[in-house]
């Protein structure tokens, strides 16, 4: 039996970003969060705030001109960003799986799904039995809720919604201790989303995987989340418990985003935030948000950076609370 006071995964000052004609751009900077064991960890931000190239950092999957230049990733007992990659290799599936953000275009279009599924068994099993391994496959699939059939199906013969369960399906394999899954509803309708994300938190209490759920979505984020780090310009602004953020959150930018979803209980009006995210090539001084917020303190906001301090259970990177 899981429990929710063990850590699993331990990311610590952790930094990276692009190296561009004469600059290296921080895609984020000392990011330092933990998700523990059985629980679903949120980030939310805005697109383009870091977080899926933090995703592709923990699993050492940044391809140049990305590169991690600092900081690192505690799983069990090794470092994923220090430790050589063939240990980090042996990891991947069999223990950290990864769903991407483009994952309807990850699978083969030239390979049957079956085919696709016998690649990584017998990645893990050479000796294993044709028989033996279609059975196995059969029941991936049906833990997904597809049928059979999707086994002899070729990509574009699944839709959307099936053909990310076919990758959900792949990254449960080898029952893994940590899924991270990068924005894995992206271009589903609204219905279909919510079967995903079902599906997720069933597949969390029956193995009892943890999970680090990437979104821009908050509204997704908050239904499937127990803690949620909120994401912007590359920081991380404000973690805490999804209950406590959604009902008072801290940080002017996490009460930006929840202002922008509409409710199906309250009478609100929507607000959008004014501005745009700062460009990461020349970002502003102190907090990366006071340009557009309106609570900025003169004087501090503008020119010293505020770092996470505990508020109650939770943490807030912000001046109002020095």
């Amino acid at each position: 039996m899981t429990t929710l006071h063990e850590e699993l995964l331990k990311v610590k000052d952790l930094v990276a970003g692009y190296e561009l004609p004469g600059a290296f751009i921080r895609a984020f900077d000392q990011v330092s969060f933990e998700v523990k064991r059985g629980e679903v960890f949120g980030i939310v931000g805005e697109s383009g705030c870091g977080k899926s190239t933090l995703a592709k950092s923990i699993l050492r999957l940044l391809e140049p001109p990305g590169r991690i230049i600092a900081g690192s990733a505690l799983f069990e007992d090794i470092d994923l960003i220090k430790a050589p990659i063939e240990i980090v290799n042996k990891y991947r599936w069999k223990k950290i799986s990864y769903i991407p953000q483009t994952s309807m275009a990850s699978l083969n279009p030239v390979m049957k799904i079956k085919d696709q599924f016998m690649e990584l068994i017998k990645k893990e099993n050479k000796e294993i039995s044709k028989d033996k391994a279609i059975e196995i496959i059969n029941e991936q699939l049906a833990s997904v809720g597809l049928p059979t059939r999707v086994a002899d199906s070729y990509p574009h013969e699944l839709s959307g919604g099936m053909k990310q369960r076919v990758i959900i399906a792949m990254a449960t394999l080898f029952k893994p201790s940590l899924i991270i899954a990068d924005e894995p509803t992206t271009a589903l309708d609204v219905v279909v989303q919510r079967g995903i994300l079902q599906l997720l938190l069933h597949l969390k209490q029956k193995y009892g995987t943890s999970i680090l759920y990437i979104s821009h979505d908050i509204a997704a984020v908050a239904q499937i989340s127990d803690r949620v780090a909120v994401m912007y310009a590359g920081k991380i602004v404000e973690i805490g418990d999804v209950y406590d953020i959604l009902k008072k959150p801290l940080h002017p930018y996490t009460e930006a985003l929840l202002n922008s979803v509409p409710s199906l209980i309250e009478n609100k009006e929507l607000r959008g935030l004014q501005g745009a995210p700062p460009d990461l090539k020349n970002p502003p001084s102190g907090c990366r948000f006071h340009p557009r917020c309106e609570l900025k303190i003169s004087g501090f906001c503008d020119k010293i950076e505020p770092s996470l301090t505990k508020i109650g259970n939770r943490y807030v990177a912000c001046h109002l609370y020095r």
